[in-house]
């Protein structure tokens, strides 16, 4: 939704696109070389200001466009969620114990439990969650919300993710969960910006902060920032998986199996795909829910 509103207020968005190395001239950020990771081919985009908002990534892409750079400095902490039947259809429910606590959301006809917050040093896109991990999060969960454990001892499916926590924490749980901005001029890039922490519910004030922070260094003057009130405008998912399918190649830049992986989450949830086929430029998927053959759509 971020990404569709960002386009309709005239921002390119590239995916599958890698950021390789900064473009400098004399010190400062003339753009960066990106690559395609599918084709291979590059790209040389210009510009005067680059913000590296790569999440859990940002300190290692720090590293590799301004090496030996020492501002951004970061700890991973991977969390745990699952999925389950609705616990609640319309309300959001939050408990705590001690030094513990966890949530539950109502989510697309289901019910997002979480979450489990630990120490993370691998590679964040391999993050997965373990089955120990779930079970640890099912028994609290249970624990803090006992009318709940038929649904918690059933999950739909689960999922990890990985935080970024600005500086080194020791105890990830207690970590600051605020956001850090990097000015990477004292590593040599004038221009060159990173930012990480934070969260969803914070993304767009923190976004504001950094804007508002670099506008001084352009040259003309930028318009007032309105994330305060402006509203988010996106295209709401189809229901029916066929024009699901459909939509995520037209309008979501879906082009890889795992693309469309992504795309059909939650309907795969409910009806897991019996055979998801990527071959060329074509993507066939079958679900358990229709006797249909299949869908194909060439991206």
């Amino acid at each position: 939704a971020m990404l569709q509103n960002a386009a309709l207020h005239g921002a390119v968005i590239a995916n599958h696109v890698e950021c390789s190395s900064l473009l400098l001239h004399g010190g400062k950020v003339a753009g960066v070389k990106v690559t395609d990771t599918l084709s291979g081919a590059s790209l040389n985009v210009r510009a005067g200001h680059i913000i590296n908002a790569s999440g859990p990534w940002a300190e290692r892409l720090a590293s590799r466009l301004a090496p030996g750079q020492k501002q951004a400095r970061l700890t991973a902490s991977k969390g745990v969620h699952i999925l389950t039947p609705p616990i609640s259809d319309t309300c959001a429910i939050a408990v705590s114990g001690r030094d513990e606590h966890g949530f539950v959301m109502p989510w697309k006809g289901m019910s997002l439990v979480g979450t489990t917050d630990e120490a993370f040093a691998g590679d964040a896109a391999g993050a997965q969650p373990s089955q120990k991990e779930i079970a640890l999060l099912v028994d609290k969960m249970a624990r803090l919300l006992p009318s709940a454990r038929p649904q918690l001892e059933n999950p739909l499916g689960s999922f990890a993710g990985v935080r970024a926590l600005p500086g080194a924490a020791g105890d990830t749980y207690r970590a600051s969960r605020d956001a850090a901005f990097c000015d990477h001029a004292p590593d040599g890039a004038i221009g060159f910006h990173s930012v990480f922490g934070g969260k969803w519910t914070t993304a767009r004030l923190i976004a504001e902060q950094v804007l508002d922070a670099i506008a001084p260094q352009f040259s003309k003057s930028l318009k007032t920032c309105d994330t305060r009130s402006a509203r988010i405008s996106a295209s709401p998912a189809a229901p029916d998986p066929g024009e699901r399918l459909k939509q995520a190649a037209e309008r979501e830049m879906a082009v890889t199996e795992d693309d469309f992986r992504r795309r059909i989450g939650s309907i795969a949830l409910k009806s897991p795909p019996e055979t998801i086929m990527a071959k060329g430029n074509v993507i066939k998927i079958k679900l358990a829910s229709t006797a249909d053959t299949g869908y194909f759509y060439v991206t």
